[in-house]
C-alpha cells in the first residue's frame, strides 16, 4: 500500500483465493483499517489547506470541523462492499450445494413411485421439482446481479460464472427426477418397469442419488479427487444403461413395445441425471482449483 499526493494506491492480492480461507476476513479487515488510516492522514493535509485557520469565534477552524459530517474513507466503503460480495459468493455456494441434495431426495421419491407405484411419492417429486425450479431461478437472478453490479474478475468471475451453469444443470436433474415420476403416474395404479428389471432401476437410482450428494460435497469442498471418483460412478451407471438396452433389444423380451419404450427412455432419464450431477462436480473442481480435472487427479495421486 503507498500514498502519493492525494491518492492512495492499494498494492496486495487481488484475488479471492491468494489468502487462505480461514485468514481471509481477517486479512481484509487488517487491510481496510490500515487503507482508512492513510485516508484520514491524506484528508487532514487536504483540508488543512483549504480551512483558514485564522478563523476566530463560533465559526473557528475547530468548532467547524466537530459540525463536520463524520468522514468515511473510500477505500474502507470499497473493503466493505467486497465482503458483501464475497458473502454473496458464498451464499451462492451453499444454495448451489442445496440444489444437488434436493435433486437427489427429487430423484428418490421418483424411483418410490416408479417401482412401488405410490402416487404419493409422485405428489412428493412434482414438489421437488417446483422447489428446485424456484430456487434455481433465484440462483440465477443473483449471478446475473452480481455480474452487472460488481464486475468481478479473476477467481471472481469463474465463481459467478460457474455458479450459474450448476443452477442449470441442478435445475435439470429436477425436471430429470419429474419425468420418472410422470412415467410411474401415466402407468398407475401397474408398475411402469416390470418386475423383473426393477432391480437394475433400484441400482440406477442409488447410484444417481449417491453422485447427486458427493455433488454436493464437492461444490462445497472442491475436492478433485472426489470430482474424478464421481466420473467412475457414472462409468457404473453406463453399463447399467448398456445392459437395459441389451435386455429390450433381446428377442426374447416379453413385455410388449410400451413397456419397451418406458424402459428406454427411464433408462436415460437415470444417465442423464448422472451427467449433470457430474458436470457440476468438475466444474466445482475446477472453481476452485483453476485447473482440468485430469490435471488435478494426477497432481492428487489418483
Amino acid at each position: 500500500m503507498a500514498s502519493t499526493g492525494n491518492a492512495v494506491r492499494v498494492t496486495g492480492p487481488q484475488e479471492r483465493n491468494d489468502v487462505p480461507h480461514a485468514s481471509r476476513e481477517a486479512h481484509l479487515r487488517i487491510l481496510v483499517t490500515s487503507i482508512d488510516t492513510q485516508h484520514r492522514s491524506v484528508k487532514a493535509n487536504v483540508t488543512g489547506r483549504r480551512q483558514p485557520l485564522h478563523l476566530r469565534g463560533p465559526n473557528t477552524y475547530e468548532s467547524l470541523m466537530t459540525r463536520a459530517p463524520i468522514y468515511t474513507a473510500p477505500a474502507l466503503i470499497v473493503g466493505k462492499m467486497r465482503d458483501g460480495f464475497h458473502r454473496q459468493l458464498d451464499l451462492l455456494t451453499a444454495d448451489i450445494a442445496m440444489l444437488c441434495h434436493s435433486a437427489g431426495i427429487a430423484m428418490s421419491h421418483a424411483t418410490e413411485a416408479l417401482l412401488c407405484a405410490q402416487i404419493s411419492a409422485v405428489e412428493e417429486a412434482v414438489g421437488d421439482h417446483q422447489r428446485i425450479s424456484a430456487k434455481a431461478a433465484e440462483v440465477e437472478t443473483i449471478a446475473y446481479r452480481l455480474l452487472a453490479l460488481e464486475s468481478p474478475v479473476a477467481s471472481d468471475l469463474r465463481a459467478v460464472v460457474t455458479s450459474l451453469q450448476h443452477a442449470g444443470d441442478a435445475d435439470r436433474m429436477g425436471a430429470l427426477a419429474l419425468h420418472v415420476a410422470e412415467a410411474a403416474r401415466r402407468r398407475h395404479p401397474q408398475r411402469a418397469v416390470p418386475q423383473d428389471i426393477s432391480i437394475v432401476f433400484a441400482d440406477m437410482a442409488a447410484i444417481a442419488v449417491q453422485i447427486g450428494s458427493a455433488a454436493r460435497d464437492i461444490v462445497l469442498s472442491g475436492d478433485p479427487v472426489r470430482a474424478n471418483q464421481l466420473r467412475r460412478d457414472d462409468d457404473r451407471i453406463d453399463s447399467l444403461h448398456r445392459n437395459l438396452f441389451g435386455k429390450v433389444m433381446d428377442p426374447q423380451w416379453r413385455h410388449g413395445i410400451a413397456a419397451a419404450i418406458d424402459v428406454t427412455l427411464l433408462s436415460r432419464y437415470y444417465e442423464r441425471f448422472a451427467d449433470h450431477a457430474v458436470d457440476i462436480g468438475v466444474r466445482a473442481a475446477f472453481q476452485c482449483t483453476g485447473r482440468p480435472l485430469s490435471r488435478c487427479a494426477v497432481a492428487a495421486g489418483c
